[in-house]
């Protein structure tokens, strides 16, 4: 708050914030914190009447990783960082625990890339490993051969 409200900085003292310790939740401690905030999302969306869908949609890197290690020969997977694939299965992870519905998009992903150029379907050409291009809603819609 105080960081982002100009009047709170000067209605509280600067000594104040600089006791003030940010908390960190361990990613091995947070499940439980996100299980409930997904939870709540849940029934927000049932008291307002809006489905709620979980969807795991991997970051660039953890698909070319997946798919690296599945069509080419070990080792030569190598230079992909493994925090993106461990992230896609922390969360993961926490869907089949807490046995929450959702859809994962990995193995779709992973397939299309053995046909297409998967950069196509994140946004600018893959400079952007986190969200989708306009070009993945229809890659989205259609039927997938081997799901």
């Amino acid at each position: 708050i105080y960081a982002r409200l100009r009047l709170v900085k000067h209605l509280i003292p600067q000594f104040i914030v600089d006791r003030c310790v940010s908390r960190v939740i361990e990613r091995e401690n947070a499940s439980p914190t996100i299980v409930k905030l997904i939870h709540e999302i849940k029934i927000l969306g049932v008291k307002k009447n809006i489905p709620t869908l979980i969807v795991l949609s991997p970051a660039l890197v953890a698909v070319e990783s997946v798919a690296c290690k599945k069509f080419r020969p070990p080792g030569a997977c190598l230079h992909f960082d493994p925090g993106f694939e461990a992230y896609y299965n922390y969360f993961h992870n926490i869907m089949e625990v807490y046995k929450l519905p959702y859809v994962d998009l990995l193995k779709r992903l992973v397939n299309y890339s053995k046909e297409g150029t998967v950069k196509s379907l994140y946004r600018n050409n893959g400079k952007d490993i986190h969200h989708f291009s306009p070009r993945a809603t229809s890659f989205s819609r259609r039927p997938s051969p081997k799901d």
